[in-house]
Protein backbone atom coordinates (compact mmCIF):
# COMPACT_ATOMS: atom_id res chain seq x y z
CA UNK A 1 0.00 0.00 0.00
CA UNK A 2 2.91 2.32 -0.69
CA UNK A 3 1.41 4.20 -3.63
CA UNK A 4 -1.89 6.02 -3.79
CA UNK A 5 -4.68 3.43 -4.19
CA UNK A 6 -6.88 5.69 -6.28
CA UNK A 7 -7.01 8.98 -8.08
CA UNK A 8 -7.22 11.74 -5.49
CA UNK A 9 -7.66 14.69 -7.81
CA UNK A 10 -10.76 14.81 -9.93
CA UNK A 11 -10.96 17.07 -12.92
CA UNK A 12 -13.93 19.19 -11.91
CA UNK A 13 -16.17 20.51 -14.67
CA UNK A 14 -15.87 24.22 -15.34
CA UNK A 15 -19.52 25.09 -15.78
CA UNK A 16 -22.05 25.67 -13.03
CA UNK A 17 -24.71 23.04 -12.46
CA UNK A 18 -27.83 22.92 -10.37
CA UNK A 19 -27.68 19.41 -8.91
CA UNK A 20 -25.01 16.81 -8.43
CA UNK A 21 -25.95 13.19 -7.87
CA UNK A 22 -23.27 11.18 -6.09
CA UNK A 23 -23.55 7.42 -6.67
CA UNK A 24 -20.94 5.54 -4.66
CA UNK A 25 -19.78 2.26 -3.20
CA UNK A 26 -16.42 1.17 -1.81
CA UNK A 27 -14.94 0.78 -5.32
CA UNK A 28 -16.36 3.66 -7.37
CA UNK A 29 -17.74 7.17 -6.90
CA UNK A 30 -19.61 8.71 -9.83
CA UNK A 31 -20.92 12.25 -9.89
CA UNK A 32 -23.68 13.02 -12.35
CA UNK A 33 -24.89 16.50 -13.20
CA UNK A 34 -28.56 17.36 -13.60
CA UNK A 35 -29.49 20.84 -14.73
CA UNK A 36 -33.20 20.57 -13.96
CA UNK A 37 -35.36 18.24 -11.90
CA UNK A 38 -36.23 15.13 -13.91
CA UNK A 39 -33.77 16.13 -16.63
CA UNK A 40 -30.96 14.13 -18.14
CA UNK A 41 -28.08 13.04 -15.93
CA UNK A 42 -24.58 13.33 -17.39
CA UNK A 43 -21.55 11.67 -15.83
CA UNK A 44 -19.12 14.44 -14.87
CA UNK A 45 -16.63 12.78 -12.52
CA UNK A 46 -15.69 9.18 -11.87
CA UNK A 47 -13.24 8.16 -9.16
CA UNK A 48 -11.99 4.60 -8.84
CA UNK A 49 -10.77 2.95 -5.65
CA UNK A 50 -9.08 -0.28 -6.77
CA UNK A 51 -8.19 -1.24 -3.19
CA UNK A 52 -11.92 -1.28 -2.40
CA UNK A 53 -12.10 -4.63 -4.23
CA UNK A 54 -9.42 -6.27 -2.13
CA UNK A 55 -10.10 -8.60 0.78
CA UNK A 56 -8.91 -7.73 4.28
CA UNK A 57 -6.24 -10.43 4.01
CA UNK A 58 -4.89 -8.76 0.86
CA UNK A 59 -4.68 -5.38 2.61
CA UNK A 60 -3.05 -6.58 5.84
CA UNK A 61 0.55 -5.66 6.41
CA UNK A 62 1.04 -6.74 10.04
CA UNK A 63 0.94 -9.99 12.02
CA UNK A 64 -2.24 -11.75 13.18
CA UNK A 65 -4.60 -9.97 10.80
CA UNK A 66 -3.89 -6.49 12.16
CA UNK A 67 -2.53 -3.59 10.21
CA UNK A 68 0.16 -1.20 11.22
CA UNK A 69 -0.86 2.31 12.20
CA UNK A 70 0.52 4.92 9.90
CA UNK A 71 1.47 7.66 12.37
CA UNK A 72 0.99 9.13 15.81
CA UNK A 73 1.89 7.97 19.30
CA UNK A 74 2.67 4.29 19.31
CA UNK A 75 2.91 4.27 15.53
CA UNK A 76 4.70 0.95 15.69
CA UNK A 77 1.70 -0.56 17.49
CA UNK A 78 -0.84 -2.66 15.64
CA UNK A 79 -4.55 -1.79 15.55
CA UNK A 80 -7.53 -4.08 15.08
CA UNK A 81 -10.20 -1.43 15.82
CA UNK A 82 -11.00 -0.92 12.13
CA UNK A 83 -10.54 -3.49 9.43
CA UNK A 84 -8.19 -2.67 6.57
CA UNK A 85 -11.22 -2.50 4.23
CA UNK A 86 -12.85 0.08 6.52
CA UNK A 87 -9.70 2.22 6.54
CA UNK A 88 -9.48 2.07 2.73
CA UNK A 89 -13.16 3.11 2.49
CA UNK A 90 -12.63 5.94 4.99
CA UNK A 91 -9.74 7.29 2.94
CA UNK A 92 -11.72 7.04 -0.32
CA UNK A 93 -14.70 8.73 1.34
CA UNK A 94 -12.51 11.63 2.53
CA UNK A 95 -11.31 12.18 -1.06
CA UNK A 96 -14.88 12.11 -2.40
CA UNK A 97 -16.07 14.53 0.29
CA UNK A 98 -13.15 16.87 -0.50
CA UNK A 99 -14.22 16.83 -4.16
CA UNK A 100 -17.80 17.74 -3.11
CA UNK A 101 -16.49 20.63 -1.01
CA UNK A 102 -14.29 21.83 -3.87
CA UNK A 103 -17.27 21.72 -6.26
CA UNK A 104 -19.37 23.72 -3.81
CA UNK A 105 -16.55 26.25 -3.35
CA UNK A 106 -16.53 26.73 -7.13
CA UNK A 107 -20.35 27.06 -7.22
CA UNK A 108 -20.67 24.04 -9.54
CA UNK A 109 -23.74 22.72 -7.73
CA UNK A 110 -26.46 23.93 -5.38
CA UNK A 111 -28.22 20.65 -4.49
CA UNK A 112 -26.82 17.21 -3.82
CA UNK A 113 -28.36 13.75 -3.95
CA UNK A 114 -26.40 10.87 -2.42
CA UNK A 115 -26.99 7.24 -3.36
CA UNK A 116 -24.62 4.73 -1.80
CA UNK A 117 -24.57 1.25 -0.32
CA UNK A 118 -25.33 1.41 3.41
CA UNK A 119 -21.84 1.35 4.96
CA UNK A 120 -20.55 3.86 2.43
CA UNK A 121 -23.58 6.12 2.94
CA UNK A 122 -22.92 6.09 6.68
CA UNK A 123 -19.30 7.12 6.16
CA UNK A 124 -20.29 9.88 3.75
CA UNK A 125 -22.86 11.18 6.27
CA UNK A 126 -20.19 11.33 8.99
CA UNK A 127 -17.57 12.92 6.73
CA UNK A 128 -19.46 15.70 4.89
CA UNK A 129 -19.25 19.23 6.13
CA UNK A 130 -22.22 21.10 7.53
CA UNK A 131 -22.42 23.34 4.47
CA UNK A 132 -22.58 20.33 2.13
CA UNK A 133 -25.07 18.53 4.41
CA UNK A 134 -27.36 21.57 4.24
CA UNK A 135 -27.62 21.11 0.47
CA UNK A 136 -28.43 17.38 0.50
CA UNK A 137 -31.95 16.92 -0.88
CA UNK A 138 -32.00 13.13 -1.21
CA UNK A 139 -30.23 10.17 0.37
CA UNK A 140 -30.80 6.58 -0.71
CA UNK A 141 -29.12 3.47 0.65
CA UNK A 142 -28.61 1.47 -2.55
CA UNK A 143 -25.64 0.18 -4.54
CA UNK A 144 -26.40 1.25 -8.11
CA UNK A 145 -22.99 2.44 -9.37
CA UNK A 146 -23.36 0.39 -12.56
CA UNK A 147 -26.26 2.53 -13.83
CA UNK A 148 -25.59 5.03 -16.58
CA UNK A 149 -27.23 8.48 -16.62
CA UNK A 150 -30.45 7.27 -18.25
CA UNK A 151 -30.79 4.28 -15.93
CA UNK A 152 -30.12 6.50 -12.92
CA UNK A 153 -32.74 9.04 -14.04
CA UNK A 154 -35.33 6.25 -14.42
CA UNK A 155 -34.36 4.80 -11.02
CA UNK A 156 -34.68 8.21 -9.31
CA UNK A 157 -38.05 8.88 -10.93
CA UNK A 158 -39.34 5.49 -9.74
CA UNK A 159 -37.89 6.02 -6.24
CA UNK A 160 -39.60 9.42 -6.04
CA UNK A 161 -42.89 7.84 -7.04
CA UNK A 162 -42.50 5.16 -4.35
CA UNK A 163 -41.47 7.70 -1.70
CA UNK A 164 -44.58 9.75 -2.39
CA UNK A 165 -46.49 6.54 -1.66
CA UNK A 166 -44.40 5.84 1.47
CA UNK A 167 -42.80 2.66 0.07
CA UNK A 168 -39.06 3.42 0.00
CA UNK A 169 -37.05 2.45 3.08
CA UNK A 170 -33.53 3.63 3.89
CA UNK A 171 -34.06 7.02 2.31
CA UNK A 172 -34.33 10.62 3.33
CA UNK A 173 -35.80 13.33 1.22
CA UNK A 174 -35.82 17.01 2.02
CA UNK A 175 -36.29 20.22 0.19
CA UNK A 176 -33.59 22.85 -0.27
CA UNK A 177 -32.63 24.54 2.95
Amino acid sequence: MGSAPFQTRAALPEKRSRRWVLVMNREVANVFEQERSGGDLRLQISLANPEGRLKNSELVSGPNGSSKRESGPGSDAYSTQHSPKERVLESFTRDVVKMLDDGLDRALWTELSIIAESQTLGMVRRAISKRVRERVVLELSKDIVTLDGNGLRLYLNEAARRMRGGEESGSRVSGPR
